[in-house]
């Protein structure tokens, strides 16, 4: 039975009513929603009318969808997955957080309706309403109706009317969302700035590292380079590193070094019987005395730099040279005679006898004997003797091969004086004086 209009009297609310068709009121159309807005009462009649158009409208709309859905199955799961995440996790978000978020349709479709196309989300829900919130969903029947059967009818209209008059006179309570606590972000400082520090040596490769602000020596430290006694460094190994440095490390060693100093030697002047009259001759040499000076010696690089002298001492002493001068003088000879000299030595002695005459072409005889002329001159005068042979005066006139140095050889026969005494012997040490 269809109503025309006007409320539907109470006591036929609970009435079950069979449409004209037979169908069962199970299969009636539409639900009875858990809460309802507020809006003015209609009559009965009208509001069956509008539930039917809207029924027609959610039919086309849904079989435009499943015809859809057949031709391209494959995208429509894979707008149904992005669909689905796009709206169930911020509302599981919200769920966990205590907020009451609504599903944003419009941007979902923004991201996934080709452009100048339906938006598929919307169409499915424009039949109906999904609220979020709670655990109450409000939307309308979507399932298309039998166009060829007449529309079943909805729910009894009067239980429809007394719940709008209940919700008439609720309170309108708007949904409360309780503020989000935001946890306070720590914020971290910035990253502490880097520097270059570019190590240069003399003898080895450089260093290049890279270090916050510190002191050069914990920057080395850090860098695992050991810092030598030897290494001098062109900055303060304390100073504290705040910009790209240059440093440049000097190799320092030090030595210690000794030099010797000669000693100047003297002079000394003496009178001489041995040297010729008015003549010098050095009878002793002089020496040179040693000082031995200790330094130490600063090396930069290998180069001396410096040297700073630690001790001294000498080593041995000068020794002064001796310097004589002939004064000659006279002498009483074995044979009374007293004789002017201008020197006396002492000479090695032999003899000869060969007849003939000299090397200056003078006879020869018991006063003539050989020499080196480069130890008596040829024609100086002798006085010849010893302590057991007096030889008397002597001319040096001849030569012999054998006459070297002090050498000198005495001519005499069996007739000379000492012929007998001396021959045997051979050989003596003699006292010569120089005569003048």
């Amino acid at each position: 039975m269809r109503s025309t209009g006007g409320n539907v009297p109470s006591h036929t609310q609970n009435i079950p009513r069979v449409p004209q068709n037979g169908r069962p009121a199970q299969y009636r159309s539409g639900y009875r929603p858990t809460s309802v807005q507020r809006r003015p009462s209609v009559p009965n009649g009208q509001n069956r009318n509008q539930n039917t158009k809207q029924n027609k409208k959610s039919g086309s709309l849904l079989a435009l969808i499943a015809e859809f859905v057949k031709k391209n199955r494959t995208a429509v799961i894979a707008v149904s997955c992005i669909l689905a995440a796009a709206i169930i996790v911020p509302i599981a978000v919200a769920a966990a957080s205590g907020g009451d978020p609504e599903p944003d349709i419009e941007n979902t479709c923004a991201v996934t309706a080709p452009e100048g196309g339906d938006c598929i989300l919307a169409a499915s829900l424009d039949a109906g309403k999904l609220t979020t919130g709670g655990n109450d969903t409000e939307k309308t029947d979507t399932a298309e109706p039998d166009e060829t059967k007449e529309p079943t009818e909805t729910k009894d209209t009067a239980d429809t009317a007394d719940t709008a008059e209940t919700a008439d006179t609720e309170p309108d309570t708007a949904k409360v969302t309780e503020p989000k606590i935001t946890e306070p972000v720590e914020t971290l400082p910035p990253p502490a700035p880097t520097y270059t520090v570019s190590v240069y040596f003399s003898d080895r490769e450089p260093l290049f590292l890279s270090s916050e602000e510190d002191t050069l020596r914990n920057i080395l430290y850090a860098s695992g380079y050991y810092i030598l006694d030897s290494d001098e460094f062109s900055i303060d190994l304390d100073e504290v590193i705040s910009e790209d440095t240059v440093v440049y490390v000097d190799t320092v060693t030090y030595d210690t070094v000794e030099e010797i100093e000669y000693l100047p030697y003297g002079s000394q002047a003496t009178e001489s019987q041995s040297v010729p009259r008015g003549t010098t001759q050095v009878v002793s040499e002089g020496q040179y005395g040693e000082k031995v000076i200790g330094y130490t010696v600063k090396y930069v690089n290998g180069v001396e730099i410096s040297r700073e002298k630690q001790y001294e001492y000498v080593a041995s002493e000068p020794v002064d040279e001796i310097v004589s001068t002939g004064v000659g003088g006279t002498f009483t000879a074995p044979d009374g005679n007293t004789y002017s000299y201008s020197y006396v030595t002492t000479c090695r002695a032999t003899y000869y006898n060969l007849p003939g005459t000299t090397a200056t072409g003078a006879p020869v005889g018991d006063n003539v004997c050989a020499v080196d002329p480069n130890t008596f001159p040829l024609g100086t005068t002798l006085y010849v003797f010893n302590d057991r042979f007096d030889m008397g005066i002597r001319h040096a006139e001849d030569v012999g091969g054998a006459v070297k140095g002090d050498l000198i050889d005495l001519w005499m026969n069996e007739g000379s004086p000492n012929y007998a005494g001396f021959a045997p012997v051979g050989l003596d040490t003699f006292t010569v004086y120089v005569l003048d």
